[in-house]
Order: C-alpha cells, then sequence, then structure tokens
C-alpha cells in the first residue's frame, strides 16, 4: 500500500464502526462537538441573513436583486454544513443510544 506521497506503508486497519457497547458509551460526548457545529452555522447563517437583509432599500431594484443574491450565496454555502454537523450529530446521538441499550443494568 502506498500513501499520498508514494512512499510504500502497512494497510490500514478498519473495523468500520464496530465498537463494544462500554467504548460507544465513553464516547458519548463525540455528538457535542458536530451538534455545536450545526448551531454555529446556523447561527453565522442567520446573522449574514439579517445584515443583508439590513441594507435593503425598496427604492433601489438593483439593490434589492443584489441583496436578494447575496442572502442565496450565503444560503447556498453555510447551510449544507449546518446540515452535515446536524447529521453528524444525529448519528452519533443513535449510536450512544443504541450502546446505553446494549449495555446491562446494574443494580
Amino acid at each position: 500500500m502506498q500513501d499520498v506521497f508514494g512512499m510504500s506503508c502497512p494497510p490500514l486497519r478498519n473495523d468500520g464502526n464496530a465498537r463494544t457497547g462500554a467504548e460507544a458509551v465513553r464516547r458519548a460526548p463525540g455528538y457535542v462537538a458536530p451538534a455545536l457545529a450545526a448551531i454555529f452555522f446556523a447561527a453565522f447563517a442567520l446573522h449574514l441573513l439579517v445584515e443583508v437583509a439590513r441594507r435593503i432599500d425598496p427604492a433601489d431594484p438593483a439593490g434589492l436583486l443584489s441583496v436578494a443574491m447575496g442572502a442565496a450565496v450565503v444560503m447556498v454555502t453555510l447551510v449544507p454544513f449546518a446540515v452535515l454537523f446536524a447529521a453528524r450529530a444525529r448519528t452519533a446521538w443513535r449510536r450512544v443510544e443504541v450502546a446505553a441499550a446494549e449495555r446491562p443494568v446494574r443494580r
């Protein structure tokens, strides 16, 4: 196997996401970073949209078009990242729930 620079390296062992229940529960805070990233990107997009909307002058049709295009650029650029991070957080949370359900209950 070769790495990026064409040098030989040992093959990586990839078990997929096969983790034991205890290991997945120990990694429970793994959903926090994607969730916070999704919140940040959504808030940043909302902030930029509000800033762009503040610049609307109803008497200037070219300005309205410019503001609409700016809002579209903000949405096209930032919203996919927010959705991606939200999906990652949801997947990580689901893994935590499944791992917690597999753990035996101690009494």
